[in-house]
């Protein structure tokens, strides 16, 4: 076992797993899980050295809410688009998938959760799921969510583009949101 890592159990699930990290809002997997010149997620230092035999993979998404490139899809076309990126590279069943979510990214993921529960082409799917770790996910919405439609507001009053699409399920009274987090948990 790595000294990196101290509970076996996990560790055991881990070694054969596949891992499929998401990034958040504003994000990329280039700069979500690096720091410096290091990614945590490739440099044979880290990850890779506790879990040697896992597949690791980053789902990328359009996750600008300003400027040029800001999404157009929506939070259910994010979980779609996740759960047709498992069904194509998950070729063996008999090894684990476990998330690593960063903030808006865990959102994603609970969404592909919920679709993979209801979607009968994609039960198969949701056997494989054995964990996931979620960093600052915003389960319970953000109380920063307002100013940051406030900057969308003013930037579009400049003539700057923005959307709200993405922004708009982190307010904590999104219905989208309390349904998503109601049900992920039921799956779990």
């Amino acid at each position: 076992m790595s000294k990196w890592f101290n509970c076996p159990w996990f560790y055991t699930i881990l070694r054969t797993s596949r891992v499929i990290a998401v990034h958040g809002l504003a994000a990329n997997p280039a700069t979500t899980w690096t720091k410096g010149e290091i990614n945590w997620l490739s440099n044979a230092e880290f990850l890779p050295s506790i879990i040697p035999n896992a597949r690791i993979w980053t789902f990328d998404f359009e996750s600008r809410w300003l400027g040029r490139g800001q999404p157009i899809q929506q939070l259910q076309s994010l979980g779609g688009q996740l759960l047709e990126l498992m069904d194509l590279k998950l070729t063996a069943p008999h090894r684990p998938v476990v998330f690593i979510a960063h903030s808006f990214g865990g959102v994603v993921v609970a969404e592909a959760l919920v679709m993979a529960r209801t979607r009968e082409n994609y039960a198969g799917l949701l056997d494989l799921i054995t964990g996931g770790i979620f960093l600052g996910t915003p389960f319970r919405g953000s109380g920063v969510i307002h100013f940051a439609q406030m900057i969308v507001d003013a930037a579009e009053a400049f003539g700057f583009k923005g959307t709200k699409k993405l922004l708009n399920h982190l307010h904590p009274d999104d219905e989208l949101l309390n349904r998503l987090v109601s049900t992920s948990c039921m799956i779990s």
